[in-house]
């Protein structure tokens, strides 16, 4: 948005200021290569289920809305970089962007990382062209106010549950580190009318997530909300695979790292089983969730300890299971 103050000639020769103009969706504008721009995808997820049709139509009709970029200077850049790093627990390392400069700055991706992916999937494919990419400007000075155009743009594109949670997250974790507010309630006064409890809630489950459910939501692979829904079973879960696995072997300190690393593979194992499920039977939101609901009350029901003589798992045979299933 630009406001203008203009002139207004009068007959006399004299001038008078006219009414300033606001003229919305005017930005700031430059023309950067592709390889440029900056995507930080190891947090914002892989390959956007839509993927293959964006990138076909923008292969007919080129990208009809610019992306919005972020222009840094290599601190401001390092900055949110490490801020990302601990929100996330990721490992990005600035210096691998440094090459991307242009005239000394950074063009980080705030918002169009789809419509990014896909103009770099193009270009990866003829490389004997150079592709371009007109972005629109952000003056932004700090991860302060990435996080808050993050925000912004949720509102005006009604992005999809896991892009506004992990914005949310970002503005309330950047607001931590700052002592702009000390809990939930004080940032939530804050965003009246932005941000509800319940969504902060979620953005907070989903932060909690492992990475690879994160990652597997984002691939559409798994509703957000059922995503939710199993990271809330995941301890049930474990405690579950755990006492299965318990009973093998004397848990001497050698046994026991054994059965750790084999109580984490099987609870992967199983959240994939899950998933695969999900995916087979197209199940929705609601469906995904009855059906993790489900499975949490067999793994609850397997940690109670046992009464009188039952004993603690029963085998039953793959065709039995195959059957009851």
């Amino acid at each position: 948005m630009v406001t203008e103050q203009n002139v207004e000639v009068l007959n006399d020769g004299g001038e008078r200021a006219k009414k300033p103009e606001v003229v919305f969706g005017r930005h700031e504008t430059a023309t950067v290569p592709i390889q440029s721009l900056i995507l930080l995808s190891q947090v914002r997820g892989g390959k956007n289920p839509e993927a293959d049709a964006l990138e076909s139509s923008m292969r007919v009709r080129g990208m009809l809305n610019q992306i919005d970029v972020a222009r840094l200077s290599v601190e401001d850049l390092g900055a949110y970089v490490e801020f990302v790093n601990r929100t996330w627990k990721t490992k990005l390392d600035p210096a691998d962007y440094l090459d991307r400069a242009i005239d000394g700055w950074f063009y980080l991706v705030a918002a169009g990382h789809s419509r990014a992916l896909a103009a770099l999937s193009i270009a990866a494919g003829d490389p004997d062209t150079n592709y371009l990419a007109e972005v629109k400007i952000h003056a932004i000075t700090s991860p302060e106010q990435i996080v808050s155009l993050q925000l912004d743009e949720n509102i005006h594109s009604n992005p999809a549950k896991e892009r506004e949670a992990m914005a949310i997250v970002e503005a309330y974790m950047w607001g931590l580190d700052r002592g702009k507010w000390s809990n939930k309630r004080d940032f939530l006064l804050e965003h009246r009318g932005k941000i509800s409890s319940r969504q902060l809630e979620k953005a907070l489950g989903f932060a909690s997530l492992p990475h690879d459910l994160r990652e597997r939501v984002f691939q559409g692979d798994i509703p957000f909300l059922a995503a939710l829904e199993l990271g809330a079973a995941i301890d049930d879960l474990t405690a579950f695979e755990r006492k299965k696995l318990g009973l093998m072997g004397e848990e001497d300190a050698d046994s026991l790292l054994k059965i750790e690393e084999a109580v984490e593979e099987a609870v992967k194992i199983e959240i994939m089983l899950i998933i695969l499920r999900i995916n087979r039977a197209s199940l929705n939101s609601t469906a995904s969730k009855k059906h993790i609901a489900g499975m949490r009350g067999i793994w609850r029901e397997g940690i109670k300890p046992p009464t009188g003589d039952e004993p603690l798992f029963e085998f039953v045979s793959p065709a039995e299971q195959a059957n009851q299933h």
